[in-house]
């Protein structure tokens, strides 16, 4: 079995696309396969970059404009499976990939519910249901992945990575630690804008990632 993919959902931003495109060329590099949603698979193909849409695994597109993209066995199989011999028999019996690497950018909730003028449609438009899933998924700590839950964490990872990702165990603990910060943070302000503002949360973008290397903690 192959286990060198990797799955990408990306918020479409100025921020995030320059980075989107550094961060699947080293993982190209690296000798991963790249798998995104939608609208990730299409900026990554749009720079020339082999990708595969994750519609290839789910048989089908988005749907409920948009709503429904990564929320789908085919998808989360690859991120929860474990290494045994039973769960390699049911991805390859059903042609799912094993995802190694997720990056999953969130959509920016605080932003549109700050935004001026914000409404109640315009918030939870920006509620990202799928994102956090997979976040969640990938960092399960039964077979945790290389699990990326802020933009600002991505060269701490990839440094790592092509270092030969030393400590290697320790350290997916603390990005899946970091994911989960990062997903209750974001649940966090959708609860405060639910109890309208009843409930006061940090707002801010979750927890740091700071990884461990020989002779670094």
């Amino acid at each position: 079995m192959f286990f060198k993919n990797a799955l990408l959902s990306v918020y479409n931003s100025p921020a995030n696309n320059p980075r989107l495109i550094d961060a699947s060329q080293r993982l190209l590099k690296l000798g991963y396969t790249l798998c995104g949603s939608r609208g990730t698979a299409e900026r990554v193909a749009q720079a020339g970059m082999p990708i595969t849409d994750i519609s290839n695994l789910t048989g089908r597109g988005p749907i409920l404009g948009h709503q429904v993209v990564t929320l789908d066995p085919a998808v989360h199989a690859g991120l929860l499976a474990r290494h045994t011999e039973a769960d390699y028999e049911v991805l390859e019996g059903q042609k799912l990939l094993w995802f190694d690497f997720l990056w999953a950018a969130l959509y920016p909730l605080l932003e549109a519910i700050e935004a001026p003028g914000a409404t109640e449609e315009s918030v939870t438009k920006k509620i990202d249901v799928g994102g956090r899933a997979l976040l969640c998924a990938g960092a399960k700590l039964t077979e945790p992945r290389i699990v990326v839950a802020s933009v600002d964490d991505l060269e701490e990872v990839f440094t790592w990575m092509e270092a030969h990702q030393p400590n290697r165990k320790k350290n997916l603990r603390r990005m899946a630690a970091c994911a989960e910060g990062v997903v209750t943070i974001y649940s966090s302000w959708s609860a405060d804008y639910l109890a309208e503002r009843s409930i006061q949360y940090p707002h801010h973008n979750g927890p740091s990632l700071k990884l461990e290397w020989e002779g670094r903690t």
